[in-house]
């Protein structure tokens, strides 16, 4: 509306009213058009007198009514959204509830989201945090015990409250199918605040979600953020954070920075499904969509250029459109972008698109390709999008098959800002910090992961002024753990939002094993290949097929029996190795190096580090269409549905009572399948596809075989008969579905399906059932115990998914009805559902049932308890199965949580499996249950392989190459190897010899040097075969850190003679018989290389020093040496004879340790003239290979030691001591070549020798001992 003035009438037009005269209406009426005039005119008098250019103002000038509004939203339309002024400085949060107390959290480790002084990419500070008035107003540092607080988790990517969970049609608004492009709508209006995922997403440490529309559309609409805390008010718009103003038309303040807001867009299959479209399609409708903004922002702009110029007339009403609004503040940048798509091809689109509407985009999510494209993410308008992404969830779908767990590495080493999100409830949100671990276990930086789900994602959805950081003066959103963030199962103990705290009472405690992140392991090229090979590297094993492997350096091992798993050993710290030996699959050994090496045949024998590594059994996957999917939404990569006959008719051919079998679908090396294998799960037993209430009968397979005709591919054709009693929309009910399954059960058996179920009553094979409703478990309990009292034969029944089997776990018990957990960790997908998991309640579903003594196994995590969306999860069962130990408090073992990933499984699904022919799993760097272990290999005995998936080398067609075996000979600077007399007894029970070599090694294809990398171990070998090899004999070359220093004293001869027995002898008499200056030390059988350094070795200590042997001659070199005498053992009372040497020595007159090399009754024979206490180590059995030890010992409280050789440390330790005291071991004989080994042997046969004997390689060759 408009109004002319023309400005000298109007002032010679007023005129005062009449002193005494009440003034009349129509004066009155005067008054106020002058006023409303002189108000108008007022607005902007510079900018009217600019445009008249009059200095008297009498031109005419048509201001509209609406002229100070209009301006200030011209005004405003260049305005990027900003906190509002003095946001920072404010005392109180605008989210503050009235009542709400301080609190003081002390000794805390927190990550602050800040960066770091010293280049860290986030610090983390030690102290106390003061939360009041909903902000953060004290954090300062000091020391004591911690907690870990960490910033809040935010989720950039959920369907909470429009998207049910509970799945109920009522309450589903997530998509709307009006058309491909809706911007105006509004995720806000239909946000339903009963949803049951606040709670849990809370739970789960999320405190903030970004709630999107569903990606049915092109352009589904505006997304708003939530904080999941409930309200007084208990409405959607009171859960919001930072509401665009004029959220509802109206008090829009022109004078503030706006808000961001968000528009959710979708690509290719989503929106092509729903209307029937192609890339094409989409693509014109964002540009059609663009293009009506982009004219109607070209209006905005033209009026307000008018406007600002004065230049009033002809204009009408400021152009705007309510259903393109959005659409315009976006190529304004007032809106973050959030683009759901998958592929190259469609962030190129994208990338153009904002490049030619010029507008950013804030992410990308899914996004499965983005590491493959970096350099056109970094093309994208104004800045590069962020990355949200899963973790490992993928190849659900034809444009998620190459998305590859190394995605969020490489996207972070670009440069590109990675977010981990959940899209819930495809993860549940509770899960997302997970995601986050999972990346960080794939190689993603340990404050890049913690970043994935706090400040960048804050900032993505621009909201890092409130959220992502802890900093004075921020809003209180916090998080304490009962560990690090990043360890697998870090749990909320306390979550505060606005500073309320939102665990009534956390039932999770501090996990003190778990305080720090977790040392993951290296996948360098695995990362590289990822890339290299277009996301589909190649996943194939290296087969060893003959030979060994070695697996040293192992800290833990794991086996089955026919009881269950169990513990073989566990090694005391980093310097006791142990070691398991593999022949043709079968482990052979297991044990120290020394007890494994001498197992090892005449092949050659691959050797694998394991680096505090561990050997396990085999994982055992259910619950997932592995094996009869490649892409689980493809129809033709699948088997496909079986027919269920209560919803249509069975085709006739196939029969009277048809069942099917999924051993006939079968499909082998899919790549969930390999990724699965390469992760520790070696079989599956797997249920034909079905949406019906018949299954049909699964088959147990393995999933390293290549085909089905392989030996041992398929291990069981049928395992179990499979049924679902399950709510289906139209389908029929759970009566009618219970009386079928009676009626089947019961009989009259027809055909195969009748026998099948025949041979169920028969409990000859189990029936297992998918259900969840307590009310239909119990019913199902009432079945079995009916058929059980009609046949007189108990029937094997197990139930799948049963979320609220809690509910009867006591019946269930008592019923010997057994349970596939699936879901692993429980999500309301259902009605009902199952119990919470810590911590919100102490107990969860496995650890009820498992107290209640059921029978529990454990499936997958999965999306929705849907099978073929769960095969991508089979290869976190080794974590979902850690987890359940985790969260036990104690109850569940790691040897329980074992066993609910294997033989629980077999044994509730029929599959009957010898210790013996189970498979093994090796892992390096930690074990199989935790973030630290790498799969590496799996030993196959039925099989008889050994599937090796290290990464020595790549081929452009296999993407592994075979290991190559190196032998070598220690010479010049690295001395440990020697030649050595040991006994064993053959078939024929005569002994012969066995020396110490070197066992093959492996080293990268790219080495310039066939040995290039190597180990010293030692192996079973004859001389003949060491002449026939014709590698370089000199020289071999070991890791850095199993290289020791020689000492500079010391040439090569003197060198070699002292490392293995060096090493024995200072274990024997400095680690364990602990000689020390003023003892009295035997030292039997004097000559012996080990025995001449043990002599030197505690003379050295300062100790008082006696010998035995059987020869003058040697006694009295060791006199000469400094032993203080000597007595021959071959006289009978040489104990008496040392007695009155001890005597005319003074002192106590007796030993305090003996060092002994050969067995026997040497307890017996030192026994009068051992000190109580005192100490007798045995290193050999020259003797006799029995000692005895008789309570003549135990009253007088003698120890008996006995040592082989020693740790590393020692061998540092001794070194460097006999460095110090420039000690030299006693070198016999120097034999010049392998040829005249034999003599070496004779020597020490007839005890010719004093001191050690040293073979030389190559008499004409000088090398330096210098390292």
């Amino acid at each position: 509306m408009e109004k002319a003035f023309d400005h000298p009438q109007l002032n010679s037009e007023m005129e005062s009213p009449r002193s005494g005269r009440r003034p009349s209406k129509r004066v009155w009426s005067v008054l106020a058009v002058f006023v409303l005039a002189s108000l108008y005119l007022s607005i902007d008098f510079a900018l009217l007198s600019d445009s008249v250019k009059h200095p008297r103002l009498r031109s005419r000038v048509r201001v509209p009514l609406h002229a100070a509004g209009t301006l200030a939203k011209c005004r405003a339309l260049s305005v990027k959204p900003a906190p509002p002024p003095g946001f920072s400085d404010r005392t109180q949060s605008d989210r503050y509830v009235s009542g709400t107390q301080p609190v003081l959290i002390r000794n805390a480790s927190i990550w602050t989201g800040l960066g770091g002084d010293d280049g860290e990419d986030v610090r983390v500070v030690r102290g106390d945090i003061l939360l009041e008035n909903g902000l953060i107003q004290k954090c300062r540092g000091r020391g004591g015990r911690l907690v870990e607080l960490g910033q809040d988790i935010v989720d950039v990517h959920s369907h909470i409250a429009v998207g049910s969970s509970p799945a109920l049609d009522g309450a589903d608004d997530v998509n709307s199918i009006k058309g491909l492009a809706l911007p105006w709508l509004r995720s806000l209006d239909g946000l339903n605040t009963h949803d049951e995922s606040y709670a849990l997403g809370i739970a789960g440490g999320v405190t903030t979600s970004l709630i999107l529309p569903g990606s049915a559309d092109a352009i589904g609409g505006q997304a708003f953020t939530i904080k999941l805390r409930p309200t007084n008010e208990r409405t959607p718009s009171s859960l919001l954070v930072d509401p665009p103003y004029g959220l509802n038309g109206t008090g829009v303040d022109y004078g503030v920075p706006p808000r961001w807001r968000h528009m959710k867009y979708a690509y290719r299959e989503n929106p092509s499904g729903t209307y029937s479209g192609t890339r094409m399609d989409t693509v014109w409708s964002y540009r059609e969509a663009y293009e009506r903004a982009r004219q109607i922002k070209v209006q905005q702009d033209d009026y307000c250029t008018k406007a600002f110029a004065d230049e009033w007339d002809g204009l009408s009403e400021f152009p705007e459109d309510l259903q393109w609004e959005a659409l315009i503040d976006i190529l304004r940048g007032k809106v973050k972008v959030q683009t759901h798509c998958y592929e190259a091809v469609d962030f190129d689109a994208f990338v153009r698109l904002s490049n030619e509407f010029r507008f950013p985009v804030a992410a990308f999510h899914h996004a499965h390709e983005a590491y493959l494209v970096p350099g056109l993410l970094k093309q994208a308008y104004e800045h590069p999008p962020a990355i949200a992404m899963f973790a490992s969830f993928s190849r659900y779908k034809r444009e998620a098959y190459r998305h590859s767990e190394f995605a969020p590495r490489i996207l972070n080493e670009q440069g590109i800002k990675v977010v981990m999100k959940s899209d819930h409830p495809g993860i549940h949100s509770r899960w997302l910090l997970h995601e986050a671990q999972q990346a960080h276990y794939y190689g993603l930086p340990a404050n890049a992961a913690l970043a994935s789900v706090t400040t960048n994602a804050a900032e993505v959805i621009g909201l890092d002024h409130r959220l992502g950081y802890i900093k004075q003066g921020i809003v209180l959103d916090l998080v304490i753990w009962d560990s690090h963030p990043l360890a697998l199962g870090a749990t909320p103990v306390q979550v505060f939002i606005d500073g309320i705290p939102q665990l009534e009472e956390s039932v999770s405690k501090k996990k003190d094993d778990r305080q720090v992140a977790p040392i993951t392991p290296s996948f360098g090229e695995e990362a590289q290949a990822a890339v290299k090979f277009t996301g589909l590297p190649p996943l194939d094993a290296t087969q060893i097929t003959s030979g060994g492997v070695l697996f040293r350096n192992v800290s833990s091992m794991w086996q089955r029996d026919e009881s269950g798993v169990h513990s073989v050993f566990q090694t005391r710290g980093a310097d006791d190795e142990g070691a398991v030996l593999v022949e043709h699959g079968k482990v052979v050994c297991a044990g120290s190096m020394g007890t494994c090496s001498s197992f090892v045949s005449g092949e050659r024998v691959n050797v694998i580090n394991l680096e505090r590594g561990s050997i396990a059994p085999a994982l055992v996957s259910v619950g997932a269409a592995l094996g009869l999917q490649e892409i689980a939404m493809e129809t033709s990569t699948s088997d496909g549905s079986v027919l269920d006959p209560l919803e249509g008719d069975i085709p006739t051919v196939l029969g009277e009572g048809s069942i099917i079998r999924a051993v006939d679908g079968l499909m082998f090396g899919t790549r969930d399948a390999l990724h699965a294998y390469r992760s520790g799960i070696s079989t599956a037993i797997t249920s034909p596809i079905s949406s019906g209430l018949l299954g049909g009968l699964s088959t147990h397979f393995s999933l390293g075989a290549k085909h089905k005709l392989e030996r041992q591919a398929v291990l069981s054709e049928v395992t179990a008969v499979h049924v679902a009693v399950l709510h289906r929309n139209g389908g029929p009910s759970i009566s009618t579905q219970i009386a079928v399954l009676r009626r089947l059960l019961l009989g009259p058996y027809v055909g195969e399906r009748g026998a099948s179920f025949e041979a169920v009553v028969k409990g000859e094979l189990p029936l297992v059932i998918n259900v969840k409703n307590a009310d239909i478990i119990a019913s199902l309990v009432k079945l079995k115990q009916d058929v059980e009292v009609t046949s007189g034969t108990s029937i094997k029944m197990t139930l799948v998914g049963a979320g609220e089997a809690h509910l009867v776990a006591a019946e269930l018990a008592a019923a010997n009805v057994g349970v596939i957990v699936t879901p692993s960790k429980t999500v309301p997908a259902h009605l009902g559902g199952s119990p919470d998991d810590p911590p919100i309640t102490e107990q969860s579903l496995v650890t009820t049932l498992f107290a209640h003594g059921v029978t529990v196994g454990i499936g997958h995590q999965g999306v929705e308890e849907d099978a073929q969306m769960s095969t991508w999860a089979a290869r976190n069962l080794r974590w979902d199965a850690a987890w359940a130990s985790i969260d036990s408090g104690g109850l569940i073992s790691i040897e329980d949580a074992f066993n609910m990933a294997t033989t629980n499984v077999e044994r509730l699904l029929g599959v009957t499996t010898r210790a013996s022919e189970s498979d093994v799993v090796a892992t390096k760097g930690g074990d199989l249950l935790s973030f630290e272990g790498k799969v590496v290999a799996v030993t196959s005995a039925r099989r008889g392989v050994v599937d090796l998936f290290e990464y020595p080398g790549q081929d452009e067609s296999r993407g592994i190459q075979p290991q190559r075996r190196c032998f070598g000979f220690v010479m010049g600077g690295i001395r440990v190897l020697r030649w050595e007399r040991r006994l064993a007894l053959t078939a024929q029970g005569r002994s012969s010899r066995l020396q110490i070599l070197m066992i093959p090694s492996y080293t990268t294809a790219s080495s310039s040097h066939p040995c290039e990398v190597g180990r010293v171990v030692r192996m079973r070998q004859n001389p003949a075969l060491v002449s026939s090899i014709s590698l370089d004999p000199h020289y071999v070359v070991v890791e850095r850190d199993q290289v020791i220093r020689s000492p500079d004293h010391l040439d090569d001869v003197h060198m070699a003679a002292w490392p293995v027995g060096g090493l024995t002898a200072w274990r024997a008499a400095i680690v364990n018989a602990r000689v020390a200056q003023g003892h009295n030390v035997l030292i039997t059988g004097i000559g012996g290389g080990v025995a001449l350094i043990a002599l030197q070795l505690c003379l050295t200590k300062g100790a008082t020093v006696f010998v035995t042997s059987g020869s003058e001659d040697k006694l009295a070199k060791a006199v000469a040496l400094g032993a203080s005498g000597g007595v021959n053992y071959k006289s009978a009372d040489w104990p008496h004879q040392l007695a009155k040497l001890l005597e005319m020595r003074g002192g106590s007159g007796l030993l305090d340790a003996v060092i002994d090399s050969g067995g026997g009754d040497i307890m017996g024979q030192v026994n009068k003239i051992l000190k109580p206490g005192g100490r007798v180590n045995i290193y050999g059995m020259t003797a006799n290979p029995v000692v005895k030890f008789t309570m003549r010992e135990v009253l007088k409280q003698h120890q008996l030691i006995g040592s082989t050789m020693g740790s590393r440390q020692d061998l540092i330790d001794a070194t460097r001591f006999i460095a110090e005291h420039a000690i030299v071991p006693a070198v016999s004989h120097v034999l010049e070549g392998l040829e005249f080994a034999e003599d070496g042997f004779e020597l020490m046969k007839h005890a010719s020798q004093f001191g050690k004997i040293v073979i030389r390689m190559d008499g004409s060759r000088q090398v330096a001992a210098r390292l």
